[in-house]
Formats: C-alpha cells, structure tokens, sequence
C-alpha cells in the first residue's frame, strides 16, 4: 500500500433517482380520451353507472393498467356525481411527481482545465482536489482531456490529468516517460499501486528538488516498512538524517524503523511528535492510527483515521478503508458507506473498494435490525451458560440435575410453583436460583421451554470441552465481526475445529487483524471450553 494521498470534500455526489414518466404526465388516460374536469356534463351517463362500481376494481390492478382491461363500470368518463368512481379512477390519472433536475452541467474554468500544469506538491493537491470534487467533475474532465490533450506530444500533462482522474494504471506510463520531479514522485506511486515496487524504489530515489525529494524519501521510508525489509529501511532513514529533511520527516521516519525493530512504543512517540510537528503528515497519522487500531484502541484510531474523512488531511485509500471497516464493526453501516464511497470517488479502479461499498450498503438497506438481533444473539449465549458454572448448595445442584435443569436457559423456562412441587426443593434453593438468575437480568418463568435455546454439544449432559460436535461447529455461527470474519476467510477457516489448531501468531499475521480481533475469538472460544493452538 502506498500513501500517495489528496483531498477530497466529503460530500457526495450520488446519481439522480430518474423516473420514466416525464413531469405533468401520469398513467395513459381511460378509455374514451382524457378524463375530463368536474363540470357535471356526463349527469345521464352517473344515472346509469352501477352504485357499487368502484368494488368492480381489481385490488391489484396496476397503475398504468389500460382501461379495457379494467372490469366493467369504467368505459365512460370520471364524474363528480359518483364520489367512489372519481376517487378510483384519480388513482389512474393522478400525475406523478416530476423526477429530480439533473445535476447542472460542469463549468470548464477559464483557460481549460490545464491552464496552469502542477509543478510542485500544493499545486498538485490543488489540481487533484478540484478534479475529484465530484464524480461528475471528474467525467467531466476526463472527457474534456481525451479530446484536448495529445498523450503521444504532451505525457505530462496527459499523465497527470489520467492520475488525477482515478486513471492509475493508465497514468503510469505517461508519467514515466514524463521529466520533471512531480512526474517522477507520482510515477512511483503508481508503480507501487501496480506492484512494481522495486522500480517505485528506483523512481523515489531519481527524484531531485527540495520538497518533492522529501516526499519521495517519506514515500520511500513507508513502502520498505510496509515490505519489512529491515536492512534498506535503515538505509532509507540514514538519508533522510543525512538530507535534513525536516523534523515531521525525521520524526516519522525513525518512528518507522523503531516499528520494524517490533519498538511499538517508541514508534508511536515518534510518529505522535511527527503529527505535532506537522499536524498534516498524513503518512504520520496513518501509521499511528494504524498501531492504534491492531493494539486495541479502536476509539484513538477512529480520530485519526477520521482526520482523512473529514478533509483535515489529504484523502488516503488506506486510512479510509480502515476506518470503514471499523465502523461495519461497530455496525455503523452509514459512516462506512461514506468511507468506501470516498475510496472509490478518488480512486475509481479500486474493486476492493468497490466490494467493500457494496457490502456496506446492503448492510444499510437490510429490513430487520441488526442491533436487535445481536442483542438477541447474546442473551442466548447467556442462556446457555450452564448452572453448574454457579455457586450452588448440594442439594439445589442435584435438585436441578433431577429435573434436567442444565443451562439458565432451562431454569428461565420453569416457575417457581414447579421447582418448588419438586421433591427437596425448598424456599432456600429458591432463592439460590433467584439470586444467580437476577445476577444475569434474568428471572424465572419469563421464557418458554420451547422457546430456550438449545445449548451448544460442550454444554449439553455429559459432554465435556474439546468434544468432536463443538468442533463442527461452523465459524459463521460465532457471531464475529467483519474483522474476524475477513479474517479466518482468508485463512481457509470454516469450522471452530480448524480455528483450535490455528496461533495467536497466524492470526496476527493478517492484514487488519489486531489484538481486539484476537480477543473476540478467543472470548468465543472460550464460551465452548476451547482454546488456540499454542
């Protein structure tokens, strides 16, 4: 991953909900011609229209049905006179409501859109932001540059224009071709996008000119991180010592190579004096919303990473599917949308983006609600808990055993007036019961017995931890999160026998899997008397 970044407003430009029907017209009129106003002219024809036409309709009939296949009653025209026929027949003629205005064609500014072609870092910025504005600005611009400007005479600004356009891969070219210091910083972005990461080396390192020579060392710095090659990195931050490329550089690169060194401590210090020293590094605040994020703190990595949503820092696809991904584990479908929506305004050929929206708006749209339903989920864990993980008396723990009383879910199904009918049970075992059930937000009676969920196999009579049917059970059963879930997809990961002979190490090891996702699973684990392999 690269952190090639720009800026892009949060608002978003979504395509208008068109309707076939052009405004002022409704359903085809009935038959006979046009319905005609309420001047009471057709007073014979309402003497002679049946009372109970208006029952004749079919309750299904179409809005746009033809009059002759309407049932008999309505071969002459709407009249005021009969109020059921009129209001039936308004249901057929009533216009729709005018589809929404298109949106307003995009201004070319003055002197085209390459009036004036970037040569350093703030005009690049300016040049992207102003194309991604919006989706149609961009398509607007990408049109206006095919017919406009030469790729085989003008590869800069051609390389430029396809890069600023969402047009990575087609860019790369153009602008390798291209002279100057942006051509050659951005050319390696897209090498890198591409794979190509050791020509994005090469390319970094050609780079000459000040700013853009520091940015290339940074963008350096990050890419020999992100493939752990421990020996170049140093390399790479001994340059940027020797260059003296500025405290917020110097700060993040020894934060990198403090991270590669596995000093987690030590790169967050360095990468948070980085942020103090240039609160818009945005490579700075990505990788230590990153380390936020794998060590737990979801709630520091939500702000940093929200810095890119906002439009506080230049957009980053990386910081922006993460923190979409944070938000589908906390369910908020709607921020997530946003997140993966701005992903693929910027950076229209990304199909991780794409998915990732795609999930996240169907998650948006699902009928039932989800909230309820995981709540419900964890109530039933609780349900399952057997009796015997509580600190009962002797007799009230045989008493229970007799009458096959296994889990809360069991004893939430009786009353007090049947356990207190069994033989032995008395007010003191009741209060037993009482006590460890108001402990859970429970009480007796509140649940039907065949409404109680059945107990996984481990909890079921005379089932001990580790028994083959708990292992079958399937994953997609555990209630995880998306972050777990993607997970152990990408392992190869289907059943919770599979996941007991997997690592703490092989599960860190995934991209985005960090210590919150380890300790769901071994929570779940744990719930049915399981544990990772060691």
């Amino acid at each position: 991953m690269t952190n090639e970044t720009t800026h892009v407003p949060s608002d978003q430009d979504q395509d208008p909900v068109t309707d076939p029907t052009p405004a002022g017209e409704g359903a085809p009129p009935v038959e006979g011609g046009e319905a005609p106003a309420d001047d009471g002219a057709n007073g014979d024809a309402a003497a002679e229209a049946p009372a109970d036409a208006a029952a004749d309709v079919p309750a299904d009939a179409p809005a746009d049905a033809p009059a002759d296949a309407m049932d008999d009653g309505f071969e002459g025209d709407a009249l005021d006179g009969d109020a059921p026929l009129a209001d039936a027949l308004a249901a057929f003629t009533t216009p729709e409501p005018p589809p929404p205005p298109p949106p307003p064609p995009v201004a070319v500014p003055p002197g085209g859109w390459m009036g004036t072609v970037p040569e350093d870092w703030a005009g690049w910025v300016t040049f992207r932001n102003q194309i991604c504005a919006t989706r149609h600005t961009r398509e607007a611009f990408l049109d206006w540059l095919a017919g406009n400007i030469s790729e085989d005479s003008q590869p800069l600004e051609a390389g430029l224009g396809r890069y600023a356009g969402g047009q990575v891969a087609r860019a790369r070219p153009l602008l390798e071709q291209a002279k100057g210091p942006l051509a050659k910083l951005l050319a390696g972005h897209a090498q890198a996008q591409g794979g190509a990461h050791d020509a994005a080396l090469a390319t970094w390192r050609s780079v000459e000119g000040g700013e853009l020579a520091s940015r290339a060392r940074c963008a350096l710095v990050d890419l020999l991180l992100s493939r752990r090659d421990s020996e170049g990195l140093a390399a790479a931050v001994d340059q940027v010592r020797t260059a003296g490329d500025g405290p917020a550089h110097l700060a993040f690169a020894e934060g990198a190579l403090a991270e590669s060194q596995g000093d987690h401590e030590a790169a967050s210090e360095h990468w948070r004096q980085a942020i103090e020293a240039d609160p818009g590094h945005a490579e700075a605040t990505f990788r230590l919303a990153e380390l936020l994020d794998l060590r737990g703190d979801d709630e520091g990595a939500l702000e940093l990473y929200d810095r890119f949503r906002i439009g506080d820092l230049p957009i980053h696809v990386g910081a922006l599917m993460n923190l979409g991904v944070l938000h589908l584990d906390a369910e908020n479908h709607e921020w997530a949308t946003t997140c993966f929506r701005l992903v693929s305004q910027a950076d229209p050929e990304n199909s991780r983006a794409a998915r990732f929206l795609t999930y996240a708006e169907a998650s948006a749209e699902q009928y039932y609600d989800e909230s309820r339903e995981r709540h419900a989920d964890k109530q039933n864990a609780v349900l399952r808990i057997p009796v015997t993980d509580f600190e009962l008396s002797v007799r009230a723990r045989n008493c229970l055993q007799r009458m096959s009383i296994h889990t809360l879910g069991d004893l939430v199904a009786r009353t007090e007036s049947e356990l207190l009918s069994f033989k032995n049970f008395g007010e003191t075992s009741l209060q037993e019961v009482k006590d460890i059930l108001m402990m859970k937000g429970l009480r007796l009676g509140m649940m039907p017995a065949a409404e109680a969920p059945r107990p996984f196999p481990s909890m079921a009579p005379g089932s001990t931890p580790g028994d083959g049917d708990v292992k079958e059970i399937l994953v997609s059963e555990l209630d995880l999160s998306v972050r777990s879930r993607a997970a152990l997809a990408m392992l190869g990961i289907t059943k919770v026998g599979e996941l007991t002979q997997t690592t703490e190490t092989t599960l860190l090891s995934c991209k985005n899997f960090g210590q919150t996702s380890l300790d769901e699973i071994k929570s779940k684990l744990r719930n049915l008397g399981l544990e990772l392999a060691r």
